[in-house]
């Protein structure tokens, strides 16, 4: 079953359902896009039988939310995502991964969680790909593999990816090229909205570091960055608390609100990108066998915070997706 993107998934759990009836739903992700919980878990239980992946992905995420199905149950959750990790489903083998590193459902077990989120990278998983990079990170003796798997989440554009291989560049000796690498990738994370590449570039005018000491360009990014986080932390708050019942209407000025903000900054970094061009190829040397983009089968149901998984120390905030 082809997904059709996270955006229109992330409105099936965000926005109220639309009238209508089981018998018009072909799939149970059609369903699942109206917010139609009962709907969908009866169609997905049925595609279960065919072996479907996806359907034992969205099937165990009802049974995690307590959506569509009698009762909350965490036993089942895990075992039917399972069930799609071992089947091939990319996405759920990043879940199983995070199942093991935060221990729920399953016993805290980080050499597992590595295993299942190393097998997520290799589909070619971003998220994954920049957890492994991260976990290799916290040790001395794995720092170039660490590098290598942030080269191939950034490459595919995730946004917390590109800051970090940014700020590799920019720590990495004080040449004009790394410098320059350093600002075209912050550049490239803001061109998506993020509001810490937003700050980054801030500092770097500031300071002077990787871009001219610019004062007033300093301080037109610094307001931009502060503007992203209040909207981001307003939208993301109003989905927390109210992501059952928010209205269309303000979800609607909400994702205005934060579009046009987002609008100016990746014009802004867009119009900036020219004047910091790559002088070397920053996404080569990634693992052998890693696919060039990520699988449009498994994109995410919810990003991280919306899953009901106990938090642990997880770096993972943001998706390119």
């Amino acid at each position: 079953m082809k997904i059709k993107g996270l955006g229109i998934l992330l409105l099936a759990f965000f926005m109220p359902p639309e009238p209508a009836s089981a018998a018009e739903y072909e799939s149970g992700y059609q369903a699942l896009t109206a917010r139609d919980f009962p709907a969908a878990a009866r169609l997905f239980k049925a595609e279960l039988q065919n072996g479907d992946s996806f359907a034992a992905l969205a099937l165990g995420h009802l049974y995690m939310i307590n959506r569509g199905i009698a009762n909350f149950d965490v036993g089942k959750s895990v075992k039917l995502i399972l069930q799609a990790a071992e089947t091939g489903n990319c996405e759920a083998k990043y879940l199983i991964g995070t199942f093991y590193y935060r221990g729920y459902g399953l016993m805290l077990d980080e050499k597992t969680a590595l295993d299942w989120f190393k097998k997520s990278a290799m589909c070619g998983h971003s998220g994954a790909q920049l957890v492994v990079a991260q976990i290799y990170l916290e040790r001395s003796d794995t720092r170039e593999q660490a590098i290598s798997w942030l080269r191939a989440s950034a490459r595919q554009g995730h946004v917390h990816a590109l800051i970090m291989l940014a700020d590799h560049f920019a720590e990495t000796g004080n040449s004009t090229e790394n410098q320059v690498t350093a600002m075209h990738l912050y550049l490239l994370s803001a061109q998506r909205g993020y509001p810490l590449a937003a700050q980054r570039i801030a500092d770097a005018y500031e300071h002077g570091s990787t871009a001219p000491k610019d004062p007033l360009a300093a301080k037109r990014w610094l307001e931009m960055a502060a503007q992203l986080t209040t909207e981001r932390r307003e939208i993301l708050a109003a989905t927390k608390n109210n992501s059952w019942s928010i209205s269309k209407r303000d979800k609607s000025a909400n994702n205005s609100l934060e579009a046009s903000t987002r609008q100016q900054v990746s014009e802004m970094a867009t119009a900036l990108l020219a004047a910091f061009p790559l002088p070397t190829d920053p996404f080569s040397d990634i693992p052998e066998g890693v696919p060039t983009a990520q699988d449009t089968d498994t994109h995410r149901i919810l990003p991280d915070n919306q899953y009901a998984i106990p938090q642990r120390t997880f770096i993972v905030t943001e998706d390119s997706q």
